[in-house]
């Protein structure tokens, strides 16, 4: 007995020591992989899952539960605001948008004679404007502050007061843009003898592609019976009132 060990310690015996063992690790499963094992072989599992909650349900997690959350609704902006750029493909409202900012809308009130070289419809009263869009001069030219696309739509409603023929009214688009004739927006009209019908209206429509600074202006001009073209002299007609311009910004 003394010369026998007092104690077997860890790693004290081989598994060719131990009786049986190397046959009993033979028959065993070398890896366990997924789908090896049933909920059964493993103890306390299924009274673990038994105690869970079966589904998720609207209201059953607060934000604090939900890892990362918090930190990342603290780093979204709260509101969007004016100066918040969206970009989307499309986007589907139920309800009004209001773009009331990007339009700009000039008429008159007074019946205004028709003179001078080639005169632009002067449209002093501001229904609404945006001085970051357009800027209006005393000449009714209007100042683009902001490069982008614009609308524009004019009525121009010409009156014969006093001359005793026909005539025929052009309305066109001027300005410092580039853009070809048929491109800026014209139209005619024809106004009959003091006597009889004598008011029609002339209607402009276009949208142009204008940079910053560049300017635009309505011209109306006059073509009288006893002449052979558009001219200066519109003596005996009359602007009349709610002739306007709606200018709107449809962005860049």
């Amino acid at each position: 007995m003394d010369s026998k060990q007092p104690t077997i310690t860890d790693a004290s015996l081989t598994i060719a020591r131990t009786i049986g063992l190397q046959t009993a690790l033979d028959s065993k499963q070398a890896t366990i992989t997924d789908g090896s094992l049933t909920i059964a072989r493993t103890s306390g599992l299924q009274t673990a899952l038994d105690g869970k909650q079966a589904t998720i349900a609207d209201g059953d997690l607060t934000i604090a539960k939900t890892s990362g959350l918090q930190p990342a609704l603290d780093s979204k902006q709260d509101t969007i605001t004016g100066a918040t750029d969206i970009v989307c493909n499309d986007i589907s409202v139920g309800g009004l948008i209001d773009n009331k900012s990007n339009v700009m809308y000039y008429y008159n009130n007074t019946s205004q004679t028709l003179t001078g070289t080639l005169a632009e419809a002067n449209l002093p009263i501001t229904r609404s404007s945006n001085s970051n869009l357009i800027t209006k001069n005393t000449s009714s030219r209007f100042q683009v502050e902001k490069t982008g696309r614009y609308r524009i739509t004019a009525v121009l409603n010409i009156y014969n007061n006093s001359y005793t023929d026909r005539a025929t009214f052009r309305g066109r688009l001027q300005g410092t843009f580039s853009s070809l004739f048929y491109e800026k927006g014209f139209s005619y009209c024809y106004v009959r003898h003091s006597n009889y019908g004598r008011g029609n209206h002339l209607t402009i429509s276009s949208v142009l592609d204008l940079t910053a600074l560049e300017y635009f202006y309505l011209e109306t001009s006059c073509d009288k019976a006893s002449e052979t073209g558009q001219s200066s002299d519109m003596t005996g007609f009359s602007l009349l009132p709610g002739s306007n311009i709606c200018i709107e910004y449809l962005g860049s």
